[in-house]
């Protein structure tokens, strides 16, 4: 039998309703997702590239918010451990300084 997640964030914006969500980067704590659950919000974006979240507790807030009713939407680090603005300076073209 399937298994069928509701995701009330993309039914409200179908609806063209507005949905409310969150950032969070600085927590390690599956208890943010029911906090901000009750607090009204549709949504949760884990930052793990620009916060100190692992893998780890972002699967483990991830699944804390499905059990809370929200969505989590999740962010990543580079794997290859380059930094976002080298990438960005590497595809930039160059450019002659002037003096």
């Amino acid at each position: 039998m399937p298994v069928t997640v509701r995701n009330v964030a993309r039914e409200k914006l179908e609806q063209g309703q507005l949905s409310l969500g969150v950032g969070v980067r600085m927590t390690r704590s599956v208890e943010i997702a029911k906090a901000m659950a009750v607090a009204g919000f549709d949504w949760l974006f884990l930052d793990m590239e620009h916060g100190v979240m692992s893998l780890e507790a972002c699967a483990q807030i991830s699944t804390a918010a499905l059990d809370a009713g929200i969505a989590a939407i999740a962010t990543r680090a580079l794997d290859n451990a380059r930094s976002a603005s080298s990438c960005r300076m590497s595809i930039l073209p160059r450019r002659r300084a002037r003096w």
